[in-house]
């Protein structure tokens, strides 16, 4: 009977390593898949905001035309649209005149995003913040969609590992604003880059090499 029983716990964990085998083997087989959808999935996601970001820019340059702004120079004006009203709206400004993501700073008719320009990209992706000064409304902005900006100018790519812990994040970069996603840094190169400084048309660039 001592026998039978240790055959039976025998067999018992035999069957129990087999199992864990299987399960091993399973997952082993399902994390490449897994991981290449989740590589797909961010792709597409990008892939929508770069559109979005494209689409919000004509009916910005729209704006600008409608209350007679549009020029070829580099004059910065400040425009509003969704119905927001300032004193500071439809005229001449600088980047601390907004105070609303319904407000933007544009330059040849469309949004300005060189160095330091992060607000931009908010606006056009469709949120919405006033406050009472730009540097607070940065700090409203921040609670929905981190905004990094500690590097500028003096940054490489290779040195932008701030994790996004938001849906999304705008990275200022001395190649323009990058939005990314959730858990990614601007280094991992998975990332929309939006940039107008001075030139006719934004440069919006979807970089999908390291998602």
């Amino acid at each position: 009977m001592l026998s039978d029983k240790k055959r039976k716990n025998g067999l018992a964990v035999l069957e129990i390593i087999a199992v864990l085998l299987i399960v091993t083997a399973i997952a082993a087989l399902t994390a490449p898949k897994f991981i290449h959808m989740k590589s797909v999935a961010r792709k597409q996601v990008l892939g929508s905001i770069a559109v979005q970001l494209e689409r919000s820019s004509r009916f910005i340059r729209a704006n600008t035309f409608k209350h007679g702004m549009l020029e070829d120079s580099d004059r910065f004006y400040v425009v509003c649209f969704n119905g927001y009203d300032n004193p500071k709206c439809n005229k001449q400004g600088y980047a601390e005149d907004i105070v609303s993501t319904d407000m933007v700073l544009v330059q040849r008719g469309f949004p300005y995003v060189a160095v330091r320009g992060v607000l931009a990209p908010v606006s056009m992706l469709g949120y919405s913040y006033t406050a009472d000064t730009y540097t607070n409304l940065k700090i409203k902005v921040n609670n929905e969609v981190n905004l990094f900006e500690t590097c500028g100018a003096y940054c490489n790519l290779e040195d932008l590992k701030d994790v996004c812990g938001t849906d999304i994040c705008v990275q200022d970069s001395m190649k323009g604003a990058l939005v990314f996603l959730h858990g990614m840094s601007a280094s991992e190169r998975c990332y929309v880059r939006y940039l107008h400084s001075g030139g006719k048309v934004p440069e919006i660039e979807v970089e999908t090499s390291g998602c």
